[in-house]
């Protein structure tokens, strides 16, 4: 499975429109509403950059770039089927079901002699 940041979204053809904070898809006609955020994103989605990339060259664009929002909108894009490789995207954005792949290093319980020992190498 490939990594969320590492993926190159491929943005279907359309036509932004500014005045109403929309993206129009060409074959479908469906309007999808943006907002600043949203904005500067789908118009970086050229197939060639990366998701990290993507974010990392609309935060230095714009002045109020929020990754968060990004994020929480890329799954509804998603639905949306607004890019060429959507369900490469879905699956990064859906979490493993395998109990190994969820599974982390097992975490040791110290008591309380370890616990002291182990705060003293600390600095």
């Amino acid at each position: 499975m490939k990594r969320l940041e590492n993926i190159q979204p491929l943005l279907k053809p359309g036509r932004f429109d500014a005045a109403n904070d929309t993206f129009t898809l060409k074959e479908s006609g469906q309007t999808v509403p943006l907002n600043s955020a949203s904005s500067a994103f789908l118009q970086l989605c050229n197939g060639v950059s990366s998701i990290k990339e993507i974010c990392l060259l609309a935060y230095t664009r714009e002045s109020s770039f929020s990754f968060t929002e990004v994020f929480e909108n890329l799954e509804q894009w998603v639905s949306q089927d607004i890019f060429k490789n959507s369900a490469e995207i879905k699956e990064a954005l859906t979490k493993p079901t395998d109990a190994a792949a969820v599974k982390g290093p097992e975490v040791k319980e110290l008591n309380a002699n370890e616990l002291l020992f182990t705060l003293r190498k600390v600095s």
